[in-house]
């Protein structure tokens, strides 16, 4: 027996390393076969993250046990996903804003790189982590979460949102996007039916599709921009600048949405799945919240449908007008203000305290599906808080834990701490104390109590990027054991699991926000949100 495994598993061998398919029980008779397999072949059947949940699974004899840890790995897959999200909603997306603002980026370059990029995080993050974490990518995996959450979004959400709140489209901005996208789906389809062979100039030119579809979207506003700079010179002595703008017919409704809606719309979800309620009475235009815990919050700037109603109080659909608005994607309240009196243990401790609490500050004011969400949610921000600066609170004793917490956590997220530079260190983490000493100099005598730096973004940005990669590694890892499991292909469950889970951040978001009122502001981000997973 032992002879004839031995000469059975290299042919099963060359043609696994062909092919990169993990086969454990194509020629295994026994549990102890198949666990040797899945050892032997760690690349082609792990996905790269921490636990090796196709090895558990596979070498666990005792049946019960078995469909325990199959059960206990579905959790865990929930579990990684509220993570990410929750990741990628409060952290990555405030760190984004906090650059967006301190450089002054425009709305519309914003609009269609970093803001996008904060709201497909989780897509494009369980894309690379499918690609790069493992010797043998998991091409399949990656390619059925980009071409199954496209659909699912631009189908399953867009018709949601249709159904929910019927209106009347921008023509321009759409037919535009529809067609970046269809040129993209096109060009994979032919990169990969042509001749079988991927191209390093194929790839580059999803790329190159991208930077021209930014280019189209900030020459649109140059233009627009140029028209009505024109407009407002010829008709001065016209021109009276509302607060709203005044609307006459349908017809010129029509134009002020293709020209207003110049760029994909991409709204932060948690922004909108917790405060979508109070979009519509409390943003007013070019308006800011005057602090967070010590500074002023960035703003996004995000495009929204106005609705004007008729004096019976219904809402005409067809009385719509693209406005820009400054919105605060903080969900929290200031949590502490700034203050004369001096600091004393009992403040730093009570300040530390607020900066660690994630519940909103009229969490007893919200509904159910909010609070049970916060709740959630509760231990999940808190721990990661001790790691990455939020961008809008600034808590300095926090500041100072996370000149340690941060180098750790980003070497933990790529498997480097006990990475030996010298042979018998103790490995990378004992180095990384380095520069956290170096920083926590530099926060402790140049910084103040009350005022934030602005540099703490970027760091916020570096960290918040390291926990989602780590997620994605470990949502990889479960999804591949899922397909060994279950012996259904990866793109299978790339196009169903992956990709809808990935989504239904989008899903909650933008019906949220096309019930209150802004349904082309939803629209625009059902079709934008794939085409950005689908070419970067």
């Amino acid at each position: 027996m032992t002879n004839l495994l031995s000469s059975s598993i290299p042919a099963n061998n060359n043609s696994n390393e062909e092919t990169h398919h993990c086969l454990p029980y194509e020629n295994s008779k026994t549990v102890l076969e198949a666990c040797n397999y899945v050892k032997d072949f760690f690349d082609q059947c792990e996905g790269g993250g921490y636990l090796l949940w196709t090895e558990y699974i596979i070498c666990t004899e005792n049946l019960t046990l078995r469909i325990f840890l199959l059960f206990l790995s579905i959790i865990y897959l929930l579990f990684l996903f509220l993570m990410m999200t929750t990741i990628a909603d409060d952290f990555f997306c405030h760190s984004i804003s906090v650059i967006v603002d301190h450089h002054k980026i425009s709305q519309s370059i914003a609009g269609v790189t970093l803001m996008a990029l904060g709201n497909g995080a989780n897509d494009i993050f369980s894309i690379i982590a499918s690609v790069v974490n493992t010797k043998h990518p998991k091409a399949g995996l990656a390619i059925g979460d980009v071409l199954g959450g496209g659909a699912f979004v631009t189908m399953i959400v867009l018709g949601t949102v249709i159904l929910v709140k019927p209106f009347k489209i921008a023509k321009f901005a759409t037919i535009r996007d529809i067609s970046v996208y269809l040129i993209g789906i096109g060009w994979m389809a032919f990169s990969m039916l042509y001749d079988r062979k991927l191209y390093f100039w194929e790839p580059a030119a999803f790329l190159l599709l991208y930077l021209i579809y930014v280019s189209i979207i900030v020459f649109q506003k140059f233009i627009k921009e140029f028209i009505e700079k024109r407009k407002s010179f010829r008709n001065s002595e016209e021109q009276i600048i509302p607060s709203v703008s005044p609307v006459h017919d349908a017809n010129e409704n029509e134009d002020a949405c293709t020209n207003k809606n110049e760029m994909p719309v991409l709204p932060f979800r948690r922004a909108v799945s917790l405060q979508a309620k109070q979009l519509s009475k409390n943003i007013q235009p070019n308006h800011r919240k005057t602090s967070s815990m010590h500074r002023h919050p960035p703003t996004n700037i995000v495009h929204f449908v106005d609705t004007f109603s008729h004096p019976s109080g219904k809402i005409d659909d067809h009385n719509v007008v693209i406005t820009a608005f400054a919105v605060d994607v903080g969900g929290n309240e200031p949590p502490i203000s700034i203050t004369n009196e001096p600091i004393t243990i009992k403040r730093i401790i009570t300040d530390l305290i607020e900066a660690l609490n994630p519940l909103e500050k009229n969490f007893s004011e919200e509904k159910m599906y909010s609070k049970i969400l916060q709740i959630l949610k509760f231990p999940i921000i808190a721990f990661v808080r001790f790691t990455v600066p939020q961008g809008i609170i600034w808590c300095k004793t926090l500041s100072l834990i996370h000149c340690f917490t941060m180098p750790l956590t980003v070497l933990f997220s790529l498997s480097l701490l006990t990475f030996n530079i010298i042979p018998g260190d103790p490995g990378l983490w004992i180095y990384a104390f380095i520069p956290s000493t170096i920083m926590f100099l530099i926060v402790s005598f140049f910084t103040s109590y009350n005022v934030e730096p602005s540099i703490s973004g970027y760091f916020g940005f570096i960290v918040s990027v390291s926990w989602i990669y780590l997620m994605s590694s470990e949502l990889v890892n479960v999804v591949f054991m899922l397909s060994i499991v279950s012996r259904l292909s990866q793109e299978i469950l790339g196009l169903t699991i992956m990709a809808w889970s990935n989504s239904i951040g989008d899903f909650i978001a933008d019906t949220s926000v096309a019930r209150q009122g802004f349904p082309q502001m939803a629209a625009s981000a059902a079709i934008g949100a794939p085409l950005l997973s689908k070419n970067l």
